[in-house]
């Protein structure tokens, strides 16, 4: 792996993927050991982690392979301890993605707004496009723009996202940042005084 070849260099840094061994964990795995960082592969299939992980190594980068089941919390309490323990710290987790018409012209707007753009607009085969975005208070998240894969799929399952929240030092100007990047109205609830929007 060459980080000079990379538009982003993460050298020294160590990520966790989760849904590491399919589509688009499979992809955003190559993308950060491609940028130098040292990466935990995470999903529930050893076998199918450890091809990943045999490719990336044939790259020159760096992984490892960590099964775990990322709907049982003790699993994910020892699959966290076990990256700690072999890499000493962990910079980046696989943020959110948003759904949105176009990865480029969401990076751009980004970029206008204040964000800084992390990782530019790249095709996950042909499942879709994404960029990697930090907002101004310094919270990751993607972008997606649907191909194949329109995304999750996935709802009032047990065990599906259902909700996503964001903490900041900032809630103006995050809130000024996401309303101007996706149109969200973001609004306090007269009734709640904890300061939640």
């Amino acid at each position: 792996m060459n980080p000079a070849a990379s538009p982003f260099n993460l050298t020294g840094k160590a990520a966790i993927v989760t849904g590491a061994s399919y589509g688009l964990g499979v992809t955003m795995a190559e993308t950060l050991a491609q940028a130098g960082a040292r990466v935990a592969l995470v999903a529930r299939s050893a076998d199918k982690l450890q091809r990943v992980a045999e490719n990336i190594k044939q790259q020159g980068g760096t992984a490892e392979v960590v099964p775990c089941d990322v709907g049982d919390s003790a699993q994910v309490a020892n699959m966290v301890a076990t990256v700690l323990q072999k890499f000493g710290h962990v910079a980046a987790i696989r943020p959110r993605s948003i759904a949105v018409d176009s990865a480029g012209q969401a990076a751009t707007k980004a970029t206008q707004l204040g964000g800084t753009l992390i990782m530019p607009p790249f095709d996950v085969m042909d499942l879709g496009r994404m960029a990697v975005i930090q907002d101004p208070t310094g919270a990751h998240f993607c972008v997606w723009q649907a191909r194949k894969n329109t995304g999750i799929g996935i709802a009032g399952v047990a065990g599906s996202l259902c909700w996503a929240d964001l903490s900041t030092p900032d809630a103006k100007r995050a809130g000024d940042f996401y309303s101007g990047l996706f149109g969200w109205c973001i609004m306090a609830d007269e009734k709640d005084k904890s300061g939640y929007l």
